[in-house]
C-alpha cells in the first residue's frame, strides 16, 4: 500500500541521514569526489557513510550524542513504528552513544546537540524555531529540492535564513554532509550470468509525470521531440500507466526522459536513478548547467544539449536502436 511504501522510504531516510550524520561528528572534514566508478549501485546513500567532516569536537566517544529532528516525518507517526525507525537508525553505526530525538519542549531543545530542519516539509515554519539556542548547538539546514522550485519563493524569504545555519545536507557534493537521490560504485565481482538485453522492447521513448508545467519547462522540450518521434506520455500529463508502471516502462522502451522540474548544478533526481536505471533504461537528460559527466557513469545518458536540434536526437536514438546496448 501507499502507506508501507511510506514508511519504507521515511525508514530508509532516517538511517541514511542519521548514519552518515554520526559519523561526520567524529571524524574532521576532507572533501572528496563523489562518483567517480564505473558501475551502478542502487543503494544510494550508503557509500557517503563514510566520507569527511565536521561538527567541531563537543563530545568524547563516551558521550551522548543527542539529534533533535525539528520538524518534518522521520520519526513521527504511531509509536511502534516509530520505536522500530529509532532502532534501525544505529543498526550499522559504529558508535552507540547516540540518540534520537523528537522532544521540541524546552529541555529537549536545550538536549540536543545538532537539530536539523527540513526546510522544504510543510511543517517548517521560521516563526516557529527554538526560542533558545546553546552556542555549542549545530543547526542543520535539509533538503533535497532545488533551489528553483516556487515554493521557495511562494513560502520563505532565504534571507530571513541567513547565517542561521552551521551545516547543510542537500543533493549537492559540496554541502557539509551530501544526500544525493542516487551514486554509483565499482563492483567488486560482475555477475555475468544476470546481463541485460534490449531486444524484447518495442518502442522508443516514454515519459512520466506529475507536474505538467514546470519552471524547467520540460513540457515544451516533450512537445519539440513529439514533432520528431512519438513519446508516449503516462501519468498526469497523459494516458494512465498500467500497473506496476515503472516495470512496464522498463520492459517496453529503449528511453526515459527524465526531465527534471528545474535544471540546477548537480540536481539528478529519482528519475535518472530510480525511474530509469534501476529500470534498465537509458535516460534522456537535459541542463548542461546540472553538470551530469560528473555525476552519471560515463555513456549511460543521452544529453540533449549535445545535439544541434531535435531532429538530430532523434537520429542518434535511431541509430542506438541498431546496436542496442
Amino acid at each position: 500500500s501507499m502507506q508501507n511504501k511510506l514508511w519504507v522510504y521515511i525508514c530508509w531516510l532516517v538511517v541514511n541521514l542519521t548514519l552518515g550524520l554520526l559519523w561526520q561528528i567524529l571524524i574532521q572534514y576532507e572533501h572528496k569526489p563523489i562518483m567517480k566508478h564505473a558501475f551502478l549501485q542502487s543503494d544510494t546513500y550508503r557509500k557517503f557513510i563514510g566520507d569527511k567532516m565536521l561538527l567541531q569536537k563537543h563530545t568524547n566517544k563516551h558521550s551522548k550524542i543527542s539529534i533533535l529532528f525539528w520538524n518534518g516525518n522521520f520519526i513521527g507517526g504511531p509509536m511502534k513504528q516509530s520505536q522500530i525507525i529509532r532502532n534501525l537508525a544505529f543498526e550499522r553505526c559504529s558508535v552507540s552513544n547516540c540518540v534520537l530525538l523528537d522532544d521540541r519542549s524546552p529541555v529537549g531543545v536545550n538536549n540536543a546537540h545538532v537539530i536539523i530542519f527540513n526546510i522544504w516539509d510543510g511543517l517548517f515554519n521560521i516563526q516557529n524555531l527554538p526560542k533558545f539556542r546553546s552556542p555549542k548547538q549545530k543547526w542543520m539546514f535539509l533538503t533535497v529540492e532545488a533551489p528553483g522550485r516556487n515554493y521557495w519563493q511562494s513560502k520563505l524569504n532565504l534571507t530571513e535564513l541567513d547565517d542561521m545555519f552551521n551545516l547543510t545536507a542537500t543533493y549537492r557534493h559540496d554541502s557539509d554532509w551530501p544526500v544525493p537521490y542516487g551514486s554509483y560504485t565499482k563492483l567488486e565481482k560482475i555477475d555475468v550470468t544476470n546481463t541485460y538485453s534490449a531486444h524484447n522492447k518495442s518502442k522508443l521513448i516514454a515519459w512520466l509525470a506529475s507536474h505538467c508545467e514546470t519552471e524547467s519547462e520540460r513540457e515544451s522540450i516533450v512537445g519539440m521531440i513529439q514533432n520528431h518521434t512519438t513519446v508516449d506520455v503516462y501519468g498526469q500529463c497523459g494516458e494512465h500507466c498500467p500497473y506496476n508502471c515503472l516495470e512496464y516502462i522498463g520492459r517496453t522502451y529503449f528511453f526515459y526522459l527524465a526531465l527534471e522540474n528545474n535544471e540546477c548544478i548537480e540536481y539528478t533526481t529519482e528519475k535518472v536513478w530510480h525511474n530509469a536505471f534501476a529500470n534498465n533504461i537509458v535516460p534522456v537528460v537535459k541542463g548542461k548547467v546540472t553538470g551530469y559527466k560528473n555525476i552519471l557513469p560515463p555513456d549511460s545518458y543521452i544529453l540533449i544539449d549535445d545535439f544541434k536540434n531535435y531532429e538530430k536526437l532523434h537520429e542518434f536514438a535511431c541509430m542506438d536502436l541498431i546496436n542496442p546496448y
